[in-house]
């Protein structure tokens, strides 16, 4: 009587073993069992696949046995499919299985789900451009992704990738349905993955935010998208991205800002944040270790409305409907804004607070921003500038380089629109759309001269828009051209070069009409129908393009209007 090896397979039983037969043949051979056990759905056939010196293919029924003899000895590949109906469900294979001539070799096979299960695809997504990511399957040698406006699939298109992340491009607005299928060496195809529908729109973008490392923008209907590196969650969707991605959250924004960390003010005043936590950023009363985070939106302590709030490395402030300044996290240098006596965060030990401390000296600002260089700046509803924290190269404008722990004034007399700190310097907006700066050169005045008081920029133009980012510096016209000026590492000026720094603003080029700019790493802006362009530095993908290429000219963000 033949003995059968019997294998349970996890999930599934089946098993390739070899019997002695009493006369053995005179070259090789294998007997093959398989065994259906608890497969849900049951298996409706089996194919056996031999490659090697002999070449065989059998189709074998479930629960039965088969031997195969006649195989020149040498090195196989034995492999085991499980259909439902013609699609594989259960895969197993064993190489380099020696057959050796006058013997039945014995061989172990486990079959295995070959059911890719495919991630969640948040909704609506930006037109032209969408990553679908899956589970790995064990033996696959790629994957099929499969989409349609048909949720039975009669038609549609596919690709097929051997990574188990993949971007669609997808030019026509719409809701269409998507799915995977694993594919084996041999070329079988699996059963697919349940599909999802996916809502494609193109965003019109009511604000932008560049940071650090990845980029933020805020829609028309109020949708927070996010996209580039995902450090330690700044993205708010799980995993990082070469195009925008919507936030995970239900929430409705009216503004947002990307630091090193993100956060946002929404449609009823509440301000939320997400990202990095080590030293108190998301001012909700957590973090302050190393590695602390929060990849989702969490509210910010002490129950306040903000008008707006502004994310840097590693602080944020904000100003509340009443014109109260708020700040929170590190307290490096005092850009905290308080004498107040504030805990102390593990991480460097360093001062911090994980909740909104006010901002000392009894003013009502109007704005209020967080620079990434331990600094912050605001101007009150007088259009007084006052600067606070690191005073290196004298960037506060108060005529000195001393750090100062509560709002200075800014020298000058003049009346303020905005001030915003970034890098080693700080610059602002006049009522007449002339643009000062101040702090280190160059400051785009023509010189590398650094200046601890305003100076006016050079070129006599009248600016609508001002933001800083870590090396340069841009602005708008009221004409809508982009001007920027200072570092143009990695091409962050959009001037059509790579390199260098210039000492006075020059034009982006593109002939494009912008409403807003936006500087971080990189540089972003809007035109007036909420339209994205980026440029600069794309290590990470923050350029929004589908790419990790750096650009020195604008390109447009995939999915904007």
């Amino acid at each position: 009587m033949r003995r059968v090896k019997k294998l349970i397979a996890a999930g599934a039983a089946a098993i390739l073993a070899c019997e002695e037969p009493m006369t053995a043949p005179p070259s090789g051979g294998l007997s093959v069992h398989v065994l259906t056990g608890a497969v849900t759905p049951p298996l409706d056939s089996a194919r056996i696949i031999i490659v090697g010196p002999t070449a065989r293919t059998i189709r074998i029924a479930p629960g039965t046995t088969d031997t195969i003899h006649g195989l020149a000895p040498g090195l196989y590949v034995v492999a085991l499919e499980g259909f439902v109906g013609t699609d594989v469900d259960r895969f197993g294979e064993a190489k380099g299985v020696r057959v050796v001539s006058g013997q039945n070799t014995a061989v172990s096979l486990t079959l295995r789900s070959f059911l890719p299960v495919l991630g969640s695809i948040a909704s609506p997504v930006p037109a032209a451009r969408f990553e679908v990511a899956y589970s790995r399957v064990s033996d696959a040698s790629s994957y099929r992704i499969e989409w349609s406006r048909d949720s039975l699939f009669a038609s549609g298109l596919d690709t097929t990738v051997t990574d188990t992340t993949v971007v669609i491009e997808i030019d026509d607005p719409g809701v269409y349905y998507v799915r995977v299928r694993a594919r084996n060496e041999f070329g079988s195809v699996g059963r697919p993955s349940q599909s999802q529908p996916v809502d494609l729109v193109f965003v019109v973008f009511a604000s932008i935010s560049a940071g650090s490392r990845h980029t933020c923008g805020v829609s028309s209907q109020g949708d927070a998208y996010c996209w580039g590196d995902n450090y330690r969650g700044a993205l708010g969707i799980g995993r990082g991205s070469l195009v925008p991605a919507i936030v995970s959250t239900s929430l409705k924004f009216r503004s947002i800002s990307a630091g090193l960390f993100t956060c946002g003010v929404t449609t009823d005043g509440r301000a939320y944040c997400w990202g990095q936590n080590e030293v108190g950023e998301l001012g909700n009363n957590t973090g302050g270790s190393v590695g602390d985070s929060t990849p989702t939106p969490v509210l910010v302590s002490g129950g306040l409305q903000f008008q707006s709030v502004s994310a840097a490395t590693y602080h944020a402030c904000g100003v509340t409907v009443g014109g109260d300044a708020y700040c929170w996290g590190a307290n490096y240098v005092g850009e905290l804004g308080t004498t107040a006596s504030l805990g102390t965060c593990t991480f460097a030990s360093i001062p911090c607070s994980k909740v909104p401390v006010r901002v000392g000296g009894g003013l009502t600002f109007a704005t209020v921003r967080a620079g990434s260089n331990a600094s912050s700046c605001g101007v009150t509803t007088t259009g007084t500038g006052y600067c606070w924290g690191d005073n290196q190269l004298g960037k506060l404008g108060d005529g000195t380089t001393q750090n100062r722990t509560t709002p200075r004034a800014v020298m000058g007399g003049l009346t303020f629109s905005v001030v915003e700190p970034d890098g080693g310097r700080s610059c602002g907006l006049v009522g007449s759309g002339d643009a000062y700066c101040w702090g280190g050169a160059p400051l785009g005045d023509g010189t590398m001269n650094n200046s601890s008081q305003p100076v006016k920029v050079s070129g006599g133009f009248v600016f609508e828009y001002l933001e800083l980012g870590y090396g340069h510096v841009c602005g708008v016209r009221v004409t809508g051209q982009g001007y920027c000026w200072g570092s143009n590492s990695r091409g962050a000026l959009g001037n059509g070069t790579d390199s260098g720094t210039s000492v006075v603003p020059a034009p982006v080029v593109g002939n494009l009409s912008f409403k807003m700019i936006s500087g971080g790493g990189h540089t972003c802006a809007l035109d007036n129908k909420g339209g994205a362009y980026c440029w600069g530095s794309n290590f990470s993908g923050q350029l929004g393009n589908g790419s990790v290429n750096d650009t020195n000219v604008p390109v447009k963000v995939f999915g904007s209007r």
